[in-house]
């Protein structure tokens, strides 16, 4: 959280002194061109454009330390959506200001649908990462469904638990975490390493080990988490 605001801060440095030190240099693209290729393009334009980009993005990253710092769910994801949408109107918007025939018609519009996609992508990605875990279970197995899910056999499982509190976690190395939704693999303050499908503000959380790695898992209504820990003991204790 407090990264995102140091982040914040930094972005509204550069965009200071992008516009009102001419320090042209750090423009993206520009600090690239030729001597001759540069006076083709409206610097003073440029500059406060890029100026007011990193102003705004520096917003929106405050805010998600806000969200995050708050726990507003729904704002998070809603913030990077508006983030990835502006991204791709200020890119196509600031190349106005440059008349190099580089910048032709076909490459623009390769540059365009490259955004695009991107936009679906994280869309996508966000849409998913903010969806309830799925659980299946037979007489055989447990399956939790989904990136990073697995298949386990009810013999595998070791040390279930059902725990109140999720431990105070210091890293997120391969997963997403979006609001109070995390899911994938986290690294906990005490140095514990656990793969997580969870809602971390709807507790109880259960707790198990299957070959050698840490699990929690949980649903949004504590019922449903009650009534699967339930599921799992009588399938452990057969």
């Amino acid at each position: 959280m407090i990264a995102l605001f140091i982040v914040a801060i930094f972005l509204c440095v550069l965009s200071f002194g992008i516009h009102n030190l001419k320090w042209h240099f750090l423009i993206s693209g520009y600090n690239t061109l030729s001597p001759e290729d540069q006076q083709k393009v409206d610097i003073n334009g440029l500059s406060k454009t890029t100026a007011v980009i990193l102003y705004v993005v520096a917003a929106c990253i405050a805010g998600l330390g806000i969200a995050t710092w708050q726990e507003i769910d729904w704002l998070v994801p809603t913030i990077i959506l508006l983030l990835v949408a502006f991204s791709i109107g200020a890119s196509i918007y600031s190349r106005r200001y440059s008349k190099n025939v580089s910048n032709s018609k076909r490459k623009n519009k390769v540059a365009s649908i490259i955004l695009v996609v991107t936009f679906v992508g994280v869309a996508i990605l966000l849409y998913f990462s903010t969806q309830e875990t799925s659980v299946l279970t037979t007489d055989d197995t447990l399956t939790i469904e989904g990136m990073y899910g697995d298949t386990f056999a009810w013999d595998e499982l070791e040390n279930v638990q059902l725990v109140n509190e999720l431990p105070a976690i210091s890293l997120r190395t391969n997963g997403s975490a979006v609001g109070s939704d995390l899911k994938g693999h986290f690294k906990f303050e005490n140095g514990d390493k656990a793969i997580l499908f969870v809602d971390k503000s709807a507790p109880p959380f259960i707790t198990f080990t299957a070959n050698d790695k840490l699990y929690y898992v949980n649903f949004k209504n504590a019922q449903d988490t009650n009534e699967l820990y339930d599921t799992m003991e009588m399938h452990i204790e057969k």
